[in-house]
């Protein structure tokens, strides 16, 4: 039997990236088009088909063409239903019964089908703090066909749309698993992520997986790209050469290696980077006066015929300064005193406490979220917070004088 796997559509949202011509129903149609393409035997979808109740009506022709089109080449469909669309599918069966939709209700069902035995939970609700696997029946795997289990959940998570062990997926069956939505493939179980990147933390190549049945055993998923968009983090080294005039240079070599890292996986489509300033600059570069988000994003590199770079959202800045520390820190005042701290940090101090608890609560707050992580210690942030102020401190004394 030969499979194509798939999860996390979230028909009716789109990935808002300039230029793009996408609705909210051309990854379900992409899925379509590969399914049949690939002359698969069965299409199967692990949740969150749809992205919430309030885009039904705009998902609805698409996604029952699609079964159409699906049932008339003969491909059967096999799906659960994720914490996005539990209220949702209920529906398609009586639109579709030839769509099976396994564990409605938050029961655990299986399916036999040409001679593979498909075991599947399904969201009641948008939210389930239980482990599914706690009512899991265990004579459903009492049989001499192959399994495959299909299961919206977050593995090893402790939230609440159904945390489970990722022991539990050791066994006899091998697991399509859904929520997450990036790629993940392990020898017990495969996540299949979104088949279009959904927004711009989503890096990486995203698509569907072929799984074939090999005797009795499936044989390690194939991913195929689908993903029109490409987001990855791209790290732009600064030093002290750097200057206004020239770190557009910098700027256009850093995108050039990462899309020729990408175009090597022969992918095709718009790469989108996100960039991030690093390395020792001089403190007369303030990349906020020199670099405006809007118009760095208007940058276009072109890799290869088939594949153009840009710079995406907002750039982090992570530079540090080249300042003599020593020679401030041997001064009198704030300026000295703020100069010995970044020497000097103790990581047992009160005031990284302060500034480790301060960044913890704030990671909480919807403000700082839609930011992104900062993927930085204390001792580097205090470190740029604090070379930023004291450049602020010296520029002063030196408008002064």
């Amino acid at each position: 039997m030969k499979i194509l796997a798939c999860s996390d559509i979230h028909l009716g949202r789109i990935c808002g990236v300039e230029g793009d011509d996408l609705t909210g129903s051309s990854a379900w149609e992409a899925v379509v088009e590969t399914a049949i393409a690939q002359q698969v035997d069965a299409l199967v979808l692990a949740g969150d088909i749809v992205d919430k109740d309030k885009y039904w009506f705009e998902a609805y022709g698409p996604l029952l063409r699609g079964f159409d089109r699906l049932h008339e080449a003969g491909i059967a469909i096999v799906a659960v239903a994720g914490n996005h669309d539990s209220s949702i599918s209920p529906k398609l069966i009586e639109e579709k019964p030839f769509v099976n939709i396994l564990g409605l209700g938050g029961e655990w069902e299986y399916l036999d089908l040409n001679g593979v035995r498909f075991v599947g939970w399904s969201f009641k609700e948008s939210h389930y703090k239980e482990d599914p696997f706690e009512t899991f029946p265990k004579e459903f795997l009492d049989t001499a066909s192959p399994i495959l289990g299909l299961l919206h959940c977050e593995v090893d998570g402790a939230s609440s749309y159904a945390p489970v062990p990722a022991h539990r997926f050791e066994g006899s069956a091998f697991w399509v698993l859904g929520h997450i939505h990036k790629p993940i493939v392990t020898k017990n179980y495969l996540n299949c992520g979104s088949p279009f990147a959904l927004d711009r933390g989503e890096t990486g190549d995203h698509g569907v997986f072929l799984i074939e049945l090999e005797g009795s055993h499936w044989s390690p998923p194939k991913m195929i790209s689908l993903t029109p968009h490409r987001f990855e983090e791209c790290s732009v080294e600064l030093d002290p050469l750097t200057t206004e005039e020239n770190i557009g240079t910098y700027i256009n070599k850093a995108i050039r290696e990462v899309g020729e890292r990408i175009a090597e996986e022969n992918y095709s489509g718009r790469l989108y980077c996100r960039l991030t300033f690093r390395g020792r600059v001089k403190p007369e570069l303030e990349l906020n006066k020199v670099l405006n988000d809007e118009d760095l994003n208007k940058l276009e590199v072109d890799i290869n015929p088939v594949l153009r770079a840009s710079p995406v959202g907002n750039y982090k800045d992570e530079t540090t300064l080249e300042l003599d520390l020593e020679r401030i820190g041997g001064g009198t005042g704030i300026k000295g005193l703020l100069a010995n701290q970044l020497i000097n940090f103790d990581t047992k101090s009160d005031l990284y406490t302060k500034l480790e608890k301060m960044i913890k609560e704030s990671a909480n707050e919807p403000t700082f979220q839609a930011l992104g992580e900062a993927n930085l210690s204390v001792e580097e942030l205090f470190n740029i917070a604090g070379q930023r102020l004291l450049r602020a401190m010296v520029k002063q004394g030196e408008d002064n004088e």
